[in-house]
């Protein structure tokens, strides 16, 4: 765990392999169903997502409260985490959407969270590499501070000249992951994402967390709202004993999701 806060302080990112099993990732895939909202990039173009905050005990309810996941962002956050909420990205074959570059905090910190005390913990559904549409950090942004996110074009991004510098100083790293490979970022890390150019999906669950002292003042969701995390031991998740309920039961439907606070817009489907 010290090579990896190490790494994170560093470079704002940690990349961990085979952390979860194909059983794992394969099942995430096919658990999910319907229940996507889709929000446009800075061109127009669509991003589908599901989004979650409550946890429960099938599949995706287990994975952001298991012992892996948890230790790891409370790891580096350096204290007990709250569940803040857990999304499945997916990218369809040919898909020309983006996620244009930004720090999740610079959403985030509009919902009152005091501090940057937050982190993602991201499994790779799919192989990632740049033709489908990977993710891409800038090592090190994290320590720019918060950056200013304009709406650009049809979406909102952080500010593009802020980027460039950014860019010439440190470069961008693409992620390419296998399934089951697992990458954590700071919530200020500069993160996005290509379209889509291959003939394979991509799909990654991000799970993220906040500090339990980091309580929002004002919260786009009820589920943002600090609360202890009752953990799943990795033996269970491994072991296949969760429940079999309908996931897509506990997404956040396009008509109450944040994403409209946080300048997207959102469209029906």
């Amino acid at each position: 765990m010290n090579r990896w806060l190490d790494d994170y302080r560093r470079d704002g990112y940690v990349v961990i392999r085979s952390a979860f099993p194909s059983s794992i990732t394969d099942a995430a895939r096919t658990a999910v169903g319907s229940g996507a909202i889709v929000v446009v990039d800075s061109a127009g173009e669509r991003q589908e997502l599901n989004v979650w905050t409550d946890c429960g005990d099938d599949l995706l309810g287990m994975i952001p409260r298991c012992d892996t996941v948890v230790d790891l962002a409370e790891t580096l956050v350096g204290e007990p985490v709250s569940h803040w909420h857990s999304k499945i990205s997916w990218k369809r074959p040919g898909s020309k959407g983006t996620w244009d570059w930004h720090q999740d905090y610079g959403f985030w910190i509009e919902e009152g969270c005091p501090r940057p005390a937050m982190t993602t913990v991201s499994i790779a559904l799919d192989a990632q590499d740049p033709s489908n549409g990977c993710l891409r950090v800038i090592p090190g942004s994290h320590l720019a501070g918060d950056i200013d996110h304009p709406a650009v074009g049809a979406g909102r991004a952080a500010d593009p000249t802020v980027v460039a510098g950014l860019i010439d100083e440190h470069g961008v790293v693409d992620l390419e992951l296998a399934p089951g490979d697992l990458v954590a970022f700071h919530c200020r890390t500069l993160h996005g994402s290509g379209p889509n150019a291959s003939e394979r999906s991509r799909a990654i669950l991000h799970c993220s967390y906040n500090a339990m002292s980091n309580e929002p003042s004002n919260p786009f969701f009820p589920g943002h709202r600090v609360r202890p995390i009752e953990r799943v031991a990795d033996d269970r998740l491994l072991g296949g004993r969760w429940a079999s309920v309908d996931a897509a039961s506990r997404f956040i439907p396009a008509a109450e999701n944040g994403y409209v606070n946080e300048g997207y817009t959102v469209l029906d489907g």
